[in-house]
């Protein structure tokens, strides 16, 4: 007997969320993080959330936030 599991599937099945946006959303979880509880330069928050480039982080975290990096941290100061 043969029994195959789609994870992908059963994931979002179960989260309401594929695999990759979950993974998206922690990203972008972290990088909120370091870019409000941090100085450190965005093209950082970039490196240490995983994205190869500073420009393609900045270009994701606005469509993903509505706001670029550095706008979201200007915002959301202490």
């Amino acid at each position: 007997m043969s029994f195959s599991v789609n994870v992908p599937q059963l994931c979002k099945a179960v989260t309401g969320i594929t695999p990759g946006q979950a993974i998206q959303r922690r990203q972008f979880e972290e990088a909120r993080r370091l870019l409000t509880g941090t100085r450190l330069a965005v093209s950082t928050v970039a490196e240490k959330c995983g994205f190869t480039s500073s420009s393609d982080f900045a270009r994701r975290f606005r469509a993903f936030e509505g706001l670029s990096p550095s706008e979201y941290r200007q915002r959301h100061e202490a």
